[in-house]
């Protein structure tokens, strides 16, 4: 890709480049062409190369591999933009230098609401007669459900059995693999489909009751601080309750809280009782959709992060 790259930038008037990672090929690429040409570049961070913090084994020895690569490469850019100010701090920390600046994902906005054609349907996944917690997307090994499991041993037989969690997109075996003692709620309260379509996805969000939101775990086994989901944006899109254990402070917290829409609690018994309150209320029809107040709302489009970028853009190569 260098070398087209390269003569594109040579015979054409152009006033910078942005390079979005992954992958991160891409910004040896920037970096050469702006090398030879002088022309000034701008890294994108989607998320963190040499310095994530839930690699293990192999993975960390890549990295450390990795590291002066990714420094060489940042070390004529104009500036980077990445997903959350803890990204942002810490890609800050890695390059020696502060030119970094946050551009969120954002949601797409427009009308989803076309008929769904999938297997699973959406009725068949979600149940009108009980409460329904999603999860939709994969659960990697470093994600535990462990603080839902003892939120669910504090809580009463009979609201259990009005409860769901659907989890969407994962094998069974990878399910229960990480999460072993959710298996005696298997079927029950649990209930996993291993891949739906994206607008089905969107569908099962608009619809359920509440989302769970998993941590991401370093080695240590502390939640890592400031990876935001795609999916968080989704969640603020459709106004969602979101279910959160108790973290750090994180992005994702932070900007649920933000919005209204974060369910946290200190303990697994003050989210049990909070979690009872939130069934019954759908029994009694006293379940209302929360209100995301319209400035928030819109901050958090990708209308605005384009905005912002644009903003980027102009400070660094104009």
């Amino acid at each position: 890709m260098y070398r087209p790259v390269l003569e594109y930038v040579s015979s054409h008037r152009v006033a910078g480049i942005l390079a979005t990672a992954p992958g991160f090929s891409i910004y040896g690429v920037a970096s050469g062409v702006s090398r030879k040409t002088g022309c000034k570049w701008i890294a994108d961070y989607r998320d963190t190369w040499t310095n994530s913090e839930i690699l293990t084994g192999f993975g960390r020895v890549v990295n450390a591999i990795n590291r002066p690569i990714e420094r060489h490469y940042l070390s004529n850019v104009s500036a980077f933009c990445t997903v959350s100010p803890w990204y942002v701090e810490k890609i800050e920390r890695l390059l020696g230098r502060t030119r970094g600046h946050l551009v969120e994902n954002g949601f797409e906005t427009g009308d989803d609401s076309s008929p769904v054609q999938s297997v699973p349907t959406v009725d068949e996944i979600l149940d009108d007669n009980k409460f329904t917690i999603l999860y939709p997307g994969s659960l990697y090994d470093n994600q535990k459900l462990t603080f839902f499991l003892n939120v669910l041993q504090c809580m009463s037989p009979d609201v259990i059995g009005s409860l769901v969690l659907a989890i969407v997109g994962e094998e069974e075996a990878v399910v229960y693999k990480n999460n072993p003692a959710l298996k005696p709620f298997a079927n029950s309260v649990v209930r996993v489909y291993e891949w739906v379509e994206k607008s089905v996805a969107d569908r099962l969000i608009m619809n359920c009751d509440a989302v769970i939101y998993v941590a991401h775990l370093s080695a240590d086994g502390t939640p890592v601080r400031g990876i935001p989901s795609s999916k968080l944006y989704e969640y603020i899109r459709h106004r969602k309750r979101v279910l959160m254990a108790p973290s750090d402070s994180d992005f994702a917290e932070y900007k649920l809280n933000q919005c209204g829409l974060a369910v946290v609690e200190p303990s697994a018994e003050d989210f049990a009782k909070r979690l009872t309150r939130m069934v019954n209320d759908k029994k009694d029809g006293l379940t209302r959709t929360p209100v995301v107040p319209d400035e928030i709302y819109s901050r958090n489009t990708r209308e605005h992060a384009a905005r912002v970028l644009a903003d980027v853009l102009r400070e660094h190569l104009l």
